[in-house]
C-alpha cells in the first residue's frame, strides 16, 4: 500500500505546476471526443448493433485515457501519437507505468485472487491473438468482477485521499481497468478476420450484457478527467492572476 501512494504522490507533484494551455486545450478536445463516442455506444446498443456499440465504448475509453495523459504529461506527445488501434499501445503503457503496477497488485490483493489486472501478464495479453480473444470473450461475471473492485479499493484507499488527489487517483483506476475490458474490441468489433467475429457480438456476449456497467464507469471516468481539466484551468487563470498584480 505504501509504495501505491508514494507512485501516487509523485503522480500529483505534476500537479503542484499547471500545465501548458495547449495541454489543458488538447485534453478537453479528446474528452469532448470521448463523450461523442459514448454517446454513439448508446445510440449503436438500442439500434442492436452491438458491436459497433463496443467498438465506441473502447474507443471513448481510450480518448479519456489519452485526455489524462495529454492533461499531466505522463506520457510525451510523441509515445500517445504511436498508439495504433490494432495494437492498443496506449493502454499497455498504462498498465506499465510504476503507479498502474501498483494499483494491479493492489487489486489482486482486494480480490483475493489472480485477475486479468495482473500486470505481469500484461505484455503478452496484449501480444497474444488468442489471449487478446479470451479478453474479448470473458463472461459477464467476470467483467462485473473486474469493475467492482473500483468501489472495493476506493474504500481501502480513502483514508489516503486526503494527501492525494482523489480525481486524480480514481481515473488512473478506472481507465486502468476499463481498458482491460475493452481493448480488444476495437479490432474484433469491425473487421471479420480476427479470432472473434462481428457476429459474435450478440446479447449474449459478456461485454454487451455488462455494458450498461461498462458505460456507467466510463460516465465517472470522464467526469473525473474533466473535474481535473477545470482545475489546471482554474489553478492556470489564478496564477496569470497573480503574475498580473505582480507585475503591477
Amino acid at each position: 500500500m505504501s509504495d501505491l501512494f508514494d507512485d501516487i504522490s509523485k503522480l500529483t507533484e505534476k500537479l503542484a505546476k499547471p500545465p501548458s494551455q495547449r495541454r489543458i486545450r488538447e485534453a478537453q478536445d479528446n474528452l469532448d471526443l470521448a463523450r461523442q463516442d459514448l454517446m454513439s455506444s448508446k445510440l449503436n446498443y438500442d439500434a442492436k448493433i452491438f458491436n459497433l456499440a463496443c467498438y465506441h465504448v473502447q474507443q471513448s475509453v481510450e480518448k479519456t485515457a489519452k485526455a489524462y495523459y495529454k492533461l499531466l504529461g505522463v506520457l510525451d506527445d510523441e509515445a500517445i501519437r504511436r498508439t495504433s488501434h490494432d495494437t492498443p499501445e496506449l493502454f499497455l503503457r498504462m498498465v506499465e507505468l510504476p503507479w498502474a503496477q501498483s494499483f494491479g497488485e493492489l487489486a489482486k490483493n482486494v480480490s483475493g485472487t489472480q485477475t486479468a489486472t495482473d500486470t505481469s501478464k500484461a505484455q503478452s495479453v496484449i501480444d497474444t491473438e488468442v489471449e487478446r480473444a479470451k479478453i474479448a470473450r470473458l463472461p459477464s461475471a467476470a467483467i462485473n468482477r473486474m469493475l467492482d473492485l473500483i468501489p472495493q479499493i476506493e474504500r481501502v484507499t480513502a483514508p489516503f485521499f486526503p494527501l492525494t488527489n482523489k480525481d486524480l487517483v480514481m481515473a488512473l483506476l478506472r481507465l486502468y481497468l476499463l481498458a482491460a475490458v475493452t481493448f480488444p474490441h476495437e479490432r474484433y468489433s469491425r473487421y471479420a478476420d480476427g479470432i472473434v467475429k462481428p457476429r459474435e457480438y450478440t446479447p449474449k456476449l459478456g461485454i454487451v450484457v455488462s455494458m450498461k456497467n461498462v458505460w456507467n464507469e466510463t460516465e465517472t471516468a470522464i467526469s473525473e478527467v474533466q473535474q481535473l481539466i477545470d482545475s489546471s484551468k482554474h489553478r492556470k487563470a489564478n496564477r496569470h492572476k497573480r503574475s498580473q498584480q505582480h507585475a503591477k
